[in-house]
């Protein structure tokens, strides 16, 4: 199992290829807080306002996102921990930080500050996949 942050999620969408450290573990189970349906979209809206990937593709992960085999877990149940973390984690980051620490799966991410402050804060194990 692993927690999927919105940026490998949106890679992933657009077609990109997983790292095999995030897929084997994806395949046992991949989550994310509900926000990260949010965060996706408003990701998918900024790349399509700067033209950086093609509207049909945009409009297909969409679509794609609701046959995503991910786990969405309540962000209510996190808060908690994020609360915690808010001195050195943005909100948004605290809540997949702790859907990771709190069932004791690495994290999957394609921000390498987050890689750091995450290990060093949280104590999670994480996995950097390169944007």
């Amino acid at each position: 199992m692993i927690v999927l942050d919105t940026g490998v999620l949106v890679a992933a969408l657009l077609g990109a290829v997983l790292p095999l450290e995030i897929s084997e573990r994806a395949a046992d189970g991949a989550l994310a807080p509900d926000v990260v349906i949010f965060e996706a979209l408003s990701v998918m809206r900024r790349l399509d306002e700067r033209r950086e990937v093609p509207a049909a593709a945009l409009q297909q992960a969409v679509e794609d996102l609701e046959r995503f085999p991910l786990i969405f877990e309540s962000s209510m149940g996190l808060r908690r921990v994020a609360w915690q973390l808010r001195k050195n984690i943005t909100a948004a980051d605290a809540l997949f930080v702790s859907l990771a620490k709190e069932i004791g799966v690495p994290l999957a991410t394609t921000d390498a500050r987050l890689v750091k402050s995450a290990r060093k804060h949280a104590g999670i194990d994480v996995i950097h996949m390169a944007a």
